[in-house]
């Protein structure tokens, strides 16, 4: 249903259940929110990217996909410092949906310091979004101290078909981290290992 059939009464309580003590109710009030494209919402959606609650905070990205547009952009970086290597999918697919300029773009808003969760969520989408600056980004942070952060860029790898990239996997495979390794075989498995080396 869209908004002009939701009853003003139903469209009134689920907007009070955006602000309802219990954590489940306020995420299943985000989805229901979305999924009825309720405008109304909007502003209390964004704002529950800073919820206490981390299922609310993923169900707010989520939303964002209806609600969210340029302005989202910085609310989604600044919520991306502090779950970015946990609601990874939710977070990215929001930011690339919102941000309608190029990666390059998108670096020069995304402010100091880039947190491990911040620097996963602009990995994730250098491989989504376009423009300079991709490549240079995702390399530069595969030999990053962190190894989450390592294996996010092992990960992003597998978007450009370079013979750079192809070094970058090599030198993955001799990762110290095992977990580096084994994202690095992933990636050599979805590029096809015969087009690889």
């Amino acid at each position: 249903r869209s908004t002009m059939q939701l009853p003003y009464t139903e469209r009134r309580k689920l907007l009070e259940a955006l602000s309802d003590p219990s954590p489940s109710v306020r995420a299943e009030a985000i989805r229901a929110a979305a999924a009825l494209q309720v405008p109304d919402a909007a502003d209390t959606v964004q704002a529950a990217l800073f919820d206490f609650d981390a299922g609310v905070r993923r169900e707010a990205a989520q939303a964002l996909l209806v609600f969210g547009g340029p302005a989202s952009v910085n609310d989604l970086l600044r919520a991306a410092k502090r779950d970015g290597d946990h609601h990874i999918e939710p977070l990215v697919a929001a930011l690339c949906h919102c941000h309608s300029g190029s990666f390059e773009d998108l670096l020069t808003v995304a402010s100091e310091p880039l947190t491990r969760g911040l620097l996963v969520v602009l990995l994730d989408s250098a491989t989504r979004l376009t423009g300079a600056g991709r490549f240079r980004f995702v390399t530069r942070h595969v030999q990053a101290e962190d190894p989450v952060v390592r294996r996010r860029a092992v990960l992003a790898l597998r978007a450009f078909r370079r013979v750079e990239a192809r070094r970058a996997i090599a030198q993955a495979l001799e990762d110290p981290d095992a977990a580096t390794r084994e994202t690095a075989v992933v990636v050599v498995g979805l590029m096809g290992s015969g087009e690889m080396f």
